[in-house]
């Protein structure tokens, strides 16, 4: 999942910026928005906590997602 929303985002943000608020697909997107910013600050906060070895492929994947929602400007910020 987290290797998944690596790519995802940028896509998501890609296409953002292409379809406004006029045309269907921009307006579907934006329905995305908000539940981003919910799922993915609480599964990087579940994955960080998370101390066991098996975890940390998802740890170390995990920065990057953090590193990705955070520039691409999704709120809240994850710290």
């Amino acid at each position: 999942m987290v290797t998944g929303l690596v790519s995802e985002l940028p896509a998501y943000r890609f296409l953002t910026k292409h379809f406004g608020p006029d045309d269907i697909r921009g307006r579907r997107l934006a329905l995305r928005e908000d539940k981003y910013g919910d799922f993915v600050p609480a599964l990087c906060d579940k994955i960080f906590k998370m101390t066991a070895d098996d975890w940390e492929n998802a740890r170390s994947t995990a920065i990057d997602l953090r590193r990705v929602y955070n520039d691409l400007g999704f709120m809240p910020k994850i710290a």
